[in-house]
């Protein structure tokens, strides 16, 4: 198998442009105190990430067994286009109880506004938040701990892109090669 790695580099064949203005770089740590929701005083829980209104689970953690204060320390990354700003959409962090036999119980959730996590881009907020039930004024046991940051969407730097043989990707962006002075011009790969 061969691969083609300016090719790759320059997106040939691959959508160039995503509609996201950004994303959320989420860690889940951990969670305290949880509810027992199986018969043997334990829960089996696992944490989903979606966005509130829309409520399509877009990641799902590892479900740990028996357990009341699981520990994940895992990450997940969700794209934020500029329609989950203007629906006023909430990030929900979502315990659930794995239930082999009957559907999954919820343990708890957060549910946060992403334009208050967007007001500190590039920066990881640390949280230890309160579970809600399904009603915001429904609480249930127990804390989840986790971090959340908002990276906004970067435009890729044009000689970047030139130094990797990008061309065609490139006469898009400002400034063209033709209009860089020789001395900003990258060498060329061939060259080294």
């Amino acid at each position: 198998m061969t691969l083609n790695i300016a090719q790759m580099l320059a997106g040939d064949g691959v959508k160039r442009e995503t509609s996201s203005i950004g994303l959320f770089f989420v860690v889940i740590h951990h969670a305290s105190s949880l509810s027992a929701q199986d018969d043997n005083g334990y829960s089996d829980p696992y944490v989903c990430l979606a966005y509130a209104k829309f409520g399509k689970p877009a990641w799902a953690s590892r479900i740990i067994t028996e357990d009341l204060d699981p520990v994940w320390e895992q990450h997940a990354v969700l794209l934020v286009s500029a329609d989950e700003v203007r629906a006023g959409e909430q990030l929900s962090v979502q315990l659930w109880d794995n239930d082999k036999i009957s559907a999954d119980d919820l343990v708890g959730r957060v549910n946060v506004p992403i334009t208050d996590l967007m007001l500190k881009p590039n920066e990881m907020q640390h949280r230890t938040d309160k579970l809600m039930g399904f009603e915001d004024a429904d609480s249930m046991s127990g804390t989840l701990t986790w971090s959340v940051g908002y990276y906004e969407k970067a435009k890729l730097n044009p000689y970047v892109l030139l130094a990797f043989g990008a061309a065609a990707a490139a006469k898009k962006a400002e400034p063209s090669l033709a209009d860089l002075p020789k001395s900003r011009r990258l060498p060329s790969l061939s060259s080294c």
